[in-house]
């Protein structure tokens, strides 16, 4: 009786444990995103200065 129960209550646990890591895996996934669009961003602030630049003469490219 006593393997049964362990039995029963280790397959909770792994249900658990699995939703544990999906939950990491889909936070990793975020933050990786969140870095890309970031990252992006700056890039694309950065080439909107050196366009503005280049428009009011400051800095030829």
């Amino acid at each position: 009786m006593p393997r049964r129960v362990a039995a029963l209550l280790d397959q909770h646990g792994g249900t658990a444990r699995t939703r544990r890591d999906t939950r990491i895996a889909i936070s990793v996934a975020l933050l990786a995103c969140l870095a890309l669009s970031a990252s992006s961003i700056v890039e694309a602030a950065d080439d909107l200065h050196a366009s503005i630049e280049v428009v009011q003469g400051e800095h030829p490219r």
